[in-house]
């Protein structure tokens, strides 16, 4: 009776796409591992989105608990 109620599923394997999903993924891995050290204009940037992130999360967080 078990039987019955499970349904099964046919799932096509293709070696040739997951040899190519994983050389993609290695990739995309040793890419990153080998990125540049920011620059002084680029830590900058990155600072500055980080400040705007927190006050705009303030922003958020002050409106939240006004709501309550």
């Amino acid at each position: 009776m078990i039987h019955k109620l499970m349904t099964t599923t046919r799932v096509n394997y293709s070696g040739k796409l997951a040899l190519i999903a994983a050389l993609i993924f290695g990739l995309a891995i040793s890419s990153q591992v080998s990125a540049e050290p920011l620059s002084a204009d680029g830590k900058a940037a990155v600072e500055q989105h980080f400040a705007r992130l927190a006050q705009q999360q303030e922003m958020s967080d002050e409106q939240l608990i006004g709501d309550i």
